[in-house]
């Protein structure tokens, strides 16, 4: 080990910035993490506040906590020194992390997914029960997951969502290259429980794969990678045969055919 920073968890990671959440001292800090020199501060305050994630874009620092059944702060830092750049205060019992396109922060509250000015955080426009979980921004849609178990794309132009799926919230939700030059989105469906890649323009399911990866503890092991899908989870076939069948996957992001599979007999 080469250095370490007690009571701290990981909020963001580039290049030679590493920012964490103090959770002792209820501060944010920014570190060029090669020579662990911190470069600035800054309070959260209450000591009840959770932090859900955090991004950065253009040199702006976008960050979500929310005080435990009360309300919910979407908050803007400079990256530069951590000066509070804007602030947004929403009533709501929890939320999640945010997604930045550049003009615009998205980010989920209760029912309601946001989109805010990246700016000055001002809400430009909201659209009730499209999903309030990891929000991606894919061409003119965002896709996200929740309220319940479902993954909503919302087109940007319309304000409104176009389809929708019954999936498992938290499990899955990656990105991969589907035919044509095509985006898919990976998603857990819950019945039947596959893995499936969903046209995010229409819609349309553009394949399923045996593959369950819903079962606890597997929920965010799954990653796109261009043309390939990684994932870790049980083999569903095998599993309606009586066999416990589990391991490491590797899919064609286009078809979802099985690559290659480290499998193993209960190997969850």
């Amino acid at each position: 080990m080469v250095w370490s920073i007690s009571h701290a968890e990981p909020l963001y990671l580039k290049e030679e910035r590493l920012v964490v959440y103090r959770d002792d001292q209820h501060v944010i800090e920014c570190y060029a993490w090669r020579t662990r020199k911190r470069l600035w501060s800054y309070s959260v305050g209450a000591s009840n506040v959770w932090i859900e994630g955090a991004i950065e874009r253009g040199g702006r620092f976008y960050w979500v906590s929310y005080d435990i059944g009360t309300r919910t702060d979407v908050l803007c830092l400079s990256m530069a020194d951590g000066k509070l750049l804007a602030e947004r205060a929403f009533d709501g019992s929890r939320a999640f992390m945010p997604a930045c396109d550049g003009p615009l922060v998205f980010f989920g509250c209760d029912h309601w997914m946001h989109a805010l000015d990246a700016r000055t955080l001002q809400r430009k426009w909201a659209c009730y029960d499209a999903g309030n979980v990891s929000p991606m921004r894919v061409g003119g849609w965002v896709v996200t997951q929740g309220y319940g178990h479902w993954v909503t794309a919302v087109s940007v132009a319309q304000q409104r969502a176009t389809w929708r799926h019954s999936a498992l919230r938290g499990s899955a939700h990656n990105l991969t290259k589907g035919r044509g030059g095509s985006l898919l989105v990976v998603e857990a469906l819950e019945d039947p429980p596959v893995l499936a890649g969903i046209d995010v323009a229409t819609g349309k399911i553009a394949w399923r794969n045996w593959l369950s990866v819903s079962r606890y503890g597997n929920e965010h092991t799954t990653a796109g990678c261009g043309r390939f899908v990684y994932a870790t989870g049980i083999n569903a076939r095998a599993y309606k045969q009586k066999k416990e069948l589990g391991g490491f996957y590797c899919l064609e992001g286009a078809t979802g055919r099985l690559r290659w599979r480290y499998e193993r007999h209960q190997l969850q």
